[in-house]
């Protein structure tokens, strides 16, 4: 006779391990399996959003700054009047009118002794320029050295002279002396320096001009001279050439 009475066993599925693993244990409806499944993580809490800041509230208006309160007006004021004083001035304003026109440099001017000193220190110079000053300033040094010259040669020619007159009386044979060829010597080394120092100033005097240095060589044409002497006595250009700037 059967049992009416028995509890019927519950419906296949998973149930919480009677064996106490935590998991769950699948029951198939008759017995406990061997399947067993680990605990299901519950799910994570969500953490709700911070609420928003309130905005801030509107900064208020800032007032116009006043208006400056007025200065007070005073009453022109002028200064006592003394007898025999008048009030101080003052002196106008300079006139800026147009400038004072530009004027080129020219060249510096010498004297007799530096314009001799120059010849004489630059005896080997063909390149450069040479003023009128420089140029006739020297020439009168020479004149005055060739005439000194030639009044020692005489001198000492009549000083040391001597004259032989022969036996018939027809001839007069005369003798300079030693003085003589002295006086010689002495005219032979002055136009030797003349020519050394001053054919290099005649060339940087044409410089000046900016005329080239061969025009010397009309020295050796008839009345080539004369055109010398002109270009020796006209000014030399008032700026820089080709020759170099203005001598200074």
């Amino acid at each position: 006779m059967t049992d009416q009475s028995a509890t019927p066993n519950p419906a296949p599925g998973w149930y919480p391990d009677p064996a106490g693993s935590g998991g769950q244990r699948y029951w198939d409806g008759a017995a406990w399996t061997q399947q067993v499944v680990p605990p299901a993580a519950p799910p994570a809490a969500t953490t709700p959003p911070a609420p928003a800041a309130p905005p801030a509230p509107a900064a208020a208006p800032t007032p116009p700054p006043a208006a400056p309160a007025p200065a007070p007006a005073y009453p022109a004021q002028q200064a006592p009047a003394y007898p025999g004083q008048q009030a101080p001035g003052f002196p106008a304003a300079p006139a800026y009118g147009g400038g004072v026109p530009y004027e080129p440099v020219g060249p510096r001017k010498i004297g007799f002794g530096e314009a001799v000193s120059r010849a004489f220190s630059r005896w080997t110079n063909y390149s450069d320029r040479a003023t009128v000053a420089e140029y006739w300033w020297f020439a009168l040094f020479m004149v005055i050295v060739v005439v000194a010259v030639y009044i020692v040669a005489a001198v000492l020619t009549a000083a040391t002279s001597t004259s032989t007159t022969s036996a018939s009386g027809a001839i007069t044979v005369t003798s300079i002396g030693a003085g003589g060829v002295i006086g010689l010597i002495l005219l032979g080394v002055t136009y030797l320096v003349a020519f050394l120092v001053g054919l290099p100033l005649s060339v940087r005097r044409l410089h000046d001009g900016d005329r080239s240095g061969w025009w010397i060589l009309l020295g050796f044409v008839p009345f080539g001279s004369l055109v010398l002497l002109v270009f020796y006595i006209l000014p030399g250009t008032a700026g820089p050439n080709r020759f170099g700037p203005v001598v200074s």
